[in-house]
């Protein structure tokens, strides 16, 4: 059966407050699952059926197995379950196990995201689903405000079911879908998607078309909305998704420290490089902000009993997980999700992709200051992180409104030219900006062109003038200003001495007036040596 399940073992557990609830799955891997009795069932991973709030998966991997990578089915007969957050997540080659052997009754999706009609309005946040046999994500029939986020779906329906990489047309008219990328499908065939869509590149009638708004448009089924745009190999960093499936995938596609790592395999870059999954990044969010309560004091159940509950799940299971696309968008939406949901406060376990208002895709030199905000509220600021890094608290001023952040040049001069990612972290989400930097060239003049800059009688920059305050401009009215002391101090020796001597002879007249002579003499040359100079 599945790999790793989050259901409840008791069958005595009737409410949700007895489901399990608030588990981390951390980095983990999962494959190679299958069950040849029901032939549907394996899955990577799941949460369904009898599971409660605050589940999470972060950083797995979930391939080759003979159902779905996930599996987040609910049914009419044990009702809604909790709300499901998977973030960091890949999907990969599920429908067929790493010996090539498949069934036809195994769904084959990548996220499998609901089912029967039940909606809960799970969290999906920078996911890649690929080469799966069916779909890479499917709201499975669930009826509710869905949140798919950077999320990437490429070369997906290659089995004889033939999907689109997103089959989402039955989720609430609320659901978002927000920097997606759809991108090779194997045979064709088009995203389905019910909701908000905003800064996303999907395929529908073989054409691609993009979204650019960033406050949302909304879709229905497979509408053509948007601009028509080519999608070719060269908008992703890697597009070879051929994996040796028998090797060792931990070593193939993490890092030493367990995180996701796919080298870039539909990483997409250049005008769409804020769409989709990437991986190893600062952007991965891997922690859960909230803690989790002491366990002991969460120790108030009787321990399971040894009853376990998988005929049960596999009997019940068998007829109602798969619907039929065609059924009517009326019935299945009978269910949305609570409104005001959205006035309260949000858990600290969401990871919340806030949108960068201001400073996103920037190109700027490194002698001016950078300007950041974030659309998350001021009081849930936490710090700035550049390049996977944060950087101390004295290097940047921060100000409310919603969060705005500003980096100041003599930072940016501390970084190279090129690409960087600058992310406001607040606490229950962050917003990330990518800005190109290029280094400020010093404009050399010409030989013919002069700076002349407006002196005062007394050598000092005059007040009233535009000028760049700069060290360089300061350097040559000191130099200037000290050319001219110099020479007026010797003209006044000049005169004070002429004067002593001439007291006598009655000639004082005529040499006050050659020595005025003589200042106005150096007065000029003094100035052509400066201007020669600067």
């Amino acid at each position: 059966d599945t790999g790793l399940q989050l259901s409840r073992y008791n069958t005595s557990y009737a409410s949700p407050d007895l489901w399990p609830s608030n588990n981390l799955i951390l980095n983990c891997t999962s494959f190679d699952n299958m069950d040849v009795k029901t032939q549907e069932n394996a899955d990577g991973f799941a949460a369904k059926l009898t599971c409660g709030e605050g589940n999470v998966f972060d950083g797995c991997i979930s391939y080759c197995n003979s159902d779905d990578g996930w599996d987040l089915f609910a049914k009419p007969a044990t009702g809604k379950i909790g709300k499901v957050t998977i973030r960091n997540c890949v999907a990969f080659n599920n429908g067929k196990t790493t010996a090539g052997t498949s069934f036809g009754s195994g769904d084959m999706n990548g996220f499998k995201l609901g089912g029967s009609g039940v909606g809960t309005a799970h969290t999906v946040f920078n996911c890649l689903a690929f080469n799966n046999g069916a779909t890479g994500f499917t709201d499975n029939n669930n009826p509710s405000d869905l949140s798919l986020v950077n999320c990437t779906a490429a070369a997906n329906g290659n089995a004889g079911k033939g999907k689109g990489n997103f089959i989402c047309y039955r989720s609430a008219s609320n659901a978002t879908y927000r920097n997606l990328i759809s991108y090779d499908n194997a045979k064709k065939q088009s995203d389905k998607f019910n909701g908000v869509m905003a800064n996303s590149t999907y395929f529908t009638n073989n054409k691609y078309y993009s979204i650019n708004s960033s406050i949302g448009t909304a879709l229905k089924n497979n509408e053509k909305v948007g601009d028509v745009v080519t999608l070719e190999n060269s908008d992703f960093k890697n597009t070879d998704n051929k994996i040796d499936v028998t090797a060792d995938i931990n070593k193939l596609l993490r890092t030493s420290t367990g995180t996701v790592n796919v080298n870039g395999l539909y990483e997409s870059v250049g005008d769409i490089s804020t769409r989709g999954a990437r991986f190893n990044v600062a952007s991965q969010m891997l922690t859960i902000n909230n803690t989790i309560a002491d366990e002991e004091e969460k120790e108030t159940k009787a321990e399971p009993e040894t009853q376990s509950e998988t005929n049960t799940q596999t009997q019940s299971e068998t007829n109602t997980q798969t619907q039929p696309e065609t059924q009517s968008e009326t019935n299945t939406q009978a269910q949305p999700e609570s409104t005001t949901e959205a006035t309260k406060e949000v858990a600290a376990d969401e990871d919340i992709v806030y949108e960068m208002l201001e400073g996103n895709n920037v190109n700027i030199t490194n002698d001016k200051d950078l300007v950041l905000r974030s659309a998350a509220d001021y009081s849930l600021f936490v710090g700035v992180k550049v390049d996977g890094a944060f950087i101390s608290k004295n290097i940047y001023k921060s100000y409310s409104g919603s969060t705005v952040v500003v980096i100041p040049a003599s930072f940016l001069k501390t970084l190279t030219a090129g690409y960087h990612e600058f992310v406001i972290v607040s606490k229950n989400g962050s917003a990330t900006a990518n800005v190109k930097l290029s280094e400020r060239k010093a404009e050399v003049a010409g030989d013919e062109d002069v700076v002349t800059l407006p002196f005062t009688d007394e050598g000092e920059v005059a007040a009233d003038t535009d000028l760049v305050a700069s060290a360089a401009a300061d350097a040559v009215a000191d130099a200037y200003a000290a050319k001219v002391s110099a020479a007026k101090s010797a003209a006044d020796k000049v005169s004070t001495t002429s004067t002593e001597e001439s007291s006598n002879t009655g000639d004082r007249n005529g040499l006050v007036i050659y020595v005025i002579f003589c200042l106005i003499a150096l007065m000029v040359a003094v100035d052509r040596v400066y201007k020669k100079q600067y």
